[in-house]
């Protein structure tokens, strides 16, 4: 086995946001790239069909955060947050919604009260943003994202039925085993 540390990019799915972190990047991320923010129920489609390809340049990046978190975030941090994804992203190629969201999730962690060593391993530990500096913007009825048990599909969702209530499946295994649902072996 090898010793050697794999450089594994500096990314994350939206999947992988808390609900905390989710209610306070999402509106951020189409700021980011100037985009309406979608309603509710239109957040992973358009995430995933219409800002997968699009992407920034650090320089934007930096700007547009400057701006954001100007009194709270030293500009020694952010360069060096910058720098942590902008050395794993192709060159060329900018930073992709994905990454940004590594982004947001180590300024949050760099923002946190409790000081701490700004290291890339930050990106897998789920954050908790400063309401202060990351209000949850998105709250709207039917999708609590204040509820850290809340569920937040990956993939657009089909609605299935509802299973048969339980006295509708005694019925059936009734009727099936002819009203006894243990009967005696032969």
């Amino acid at each position: 086995m090898s010793t050697q540390q794999l450089n594994r990019p500096v990314a994350l799915h939206h999947s992988a946001l808390s609900a905390q972190e989710f209610s306070a990047f999402i509106p951020d991320i189409f700021d980011v790239f100037d985009c309406e923010l979608p309603s509710t129920q239109h957040y992973l489609c358009v995430l995933e069909v219409d800002l997968i390809h699009k992407s920034l340049n650090t320089l934007e990046m930096r700007g547009w955060l400057k701006g954001r978190h100007r009194g709270a975030l030293r500009i020694t941090d952010l360069d060096m947050i910058l720098e942590m994804v902008e050395n794993l992203v192709h060159p060329g190629d900018g930073l992709r919604v994905n990454h940004i969201f590594a982004v947001f999730r180590l300024i949050a962690h760099c923002l946190d009260p409790m000081p701490k060593l700004m290291d890339k391993e930050f990106v897998w530990i789920p954050s908790h943003p400063t309401p202060s500096l990351w209000p949850p913007h998105i709250v709207a009825s039917g999708f609590p994202l204040d509820d850290p048990a809340a569920h937040i599909p990956c993939a657009i969702e089909t609605p299935r039925a509802p299973p048969p209530k339980a006295e509708q499946q005694i019925q059936v295994i009734r009727r099936l085993t002819r009203g006894n649902p243990y009967p005696e072996p032969r």
